[in-house]
């Protein structure tokens, strides 16, 4: 039997540095580097925040030794820290479509969509597809017909999902705003990582902005690491001009492990129904978009600290795993249906934000202290 907490239903029947002052940008041979222009300095601020992709660098010396204070450089993963998008975003509009092709008896609650996401291929087609292998096609349906109409149904979804974003029609995260506002008001520089479950184009990140409010806009830098390849993370150009052909061999193999630890992690779980064990989903998206540690540590030069006085706030665990290689404090924050899946590269791990078991500025404070890389 298929093991979930629910029963199931079937119808079946880029970086720029934001500076204080006007002082020149020092490029370092430790990570690839390409001038920009810098963000206005403090008290005049652009109009919005400011997306950057990953393909521009400005790395900064961090000095050490007293000659220049280090910042507190605070990293957090927007799709699920400041949003749980898969929950009031991807899952809502699923249901929504299924309603709009009078399918209205499939409606995935959050327990059901979440063991989706280990059964499928990590693709929304994948999700519907593994849905209905497991409950049953409709009576009526051919199995020819099958792959349009799973195609009709993410297209309605994907429709659907444009919609509440541009309505802003979904929650931030419980005390996600109030830890983004502890942390501005103490100095910290932030830096929020868009599009690591939704696509680029969906502009999540910028719907969150606006939520967040206009103080948000103006001292949160944003960079998209929706579109990165494994190669572009490491370092190299990306538009594959460059490469040597030992570069471009690594990327076909590297893409084809991926695939084969997508199918190895569904193989087990499919395995494993009714046995208690899981793996953790993150393992799907790990050989997928990923960023290096040299991107993290770019990432903090650029924002005037290092990697003992900065922190990554994220759900991903393969997030996670490169910001620990650069050298910063990593906590796990996942929303409540999530927190089953290991995260073994968290330094830290917490029941969302807040008093109690969750994040709160303090706390992250008081580790990086103790780290010896409190600003």
């Amino acid at each position: 039997m298929f093991a979930v907490r629910t029963s199931y239903a079937s119808c079946a029947g880029t970086f720029t540095q934001k500076t204080r002052g006007n002082g020149p940008l020092i490029r370092t041979d430790s990570v690839p580097a390409r001038l920009v222009p810098a963000f206005p300095p403090a008290g005049r601020h652009t109009a919005s925040h400011r997306v950057v992709n990953r393909s521009s660098f400005v790395p900064c010396i961090c000095r050490s030794g007293g000659q220049e204070e280090q910042n507190t450089v605070v990293i957090l993963e927007n799709d699920g820290i400041l949003v749980d998008v898969h929950n009031h975003g991807h899952r809502r509009a699923f249901n929504e479509a299924f309603d709009e092709m009078g399918y209205s008896c499939s409606q995935w609650s959050p327990h059901i969509y979440y063991d989706l996401l280990r059964f499928g291929d990590s693709t929304g087609e994948g999700l519907v597809k593994a849905y209905f292998d497991m409950v049953g096609w409709p009576i009526m349906l051919s199995t020819s017909d099958r792959p349009a109409f799973v195609e009709k149904i993410y297209s309605i979804k994907k429709r659907v999902f444009r919609g509440i974003v541009e309505r802003r029609d979904f929650p931030l995260r419980d005390g996600a705003a109030v830890f983004v506002e502890q942390a501005l008001e103490a100095g910290a520089r932030l830096v929020v990582l868009s599009g690591t479950a939704s696509d680029p184009n969906e502009h999540v990140v910028d719907a969150v902005m606006d939520i967040l409010g206009e103080r948000c806009r103006e001292n949160i830098q944003v960079l998209n690491v929706g579109d990165m390849s494994g190669d572009d993370a490491a370092g190299s150009d990306g538009d594959g001009e460059d490469a040597t052909f030992e570069q471009l061999v690594a990327q076909v193999q590297g893409k084809g492990k991926a695939k084969s630890a997508t199918s190895f992690v569904r193989a087990m779980n499919l395995q494993s129904r009714g046995v208690g064990m899981r793996l953790d989903a993150s393992m799907l998206a790990a050989g997928q978009s990923t960023v290096s540690p040299s991107y993290f540590s770019a990432v903090c030069a650029t924002n005037g600290g290092c990697a003992s006085s900065s922190v990554l706030v994220a759900v991903s665990n393969s997030l996670m795993s490169s910001a620990k290689g650069a050298g910063l404090f990593t906590c796990a924050v996942p929303p409540s249906l999530q927190a089953r899946g290991g995260y073994t590269a968290a330094d830290g791990m917490y029941d969302g934000f807040g008093a109690g078991g969750g994040l709160t500025w303090s706390r992250v404070q008081r580790q990086l202290e103790a780290r010896g890389g409190g600003g």
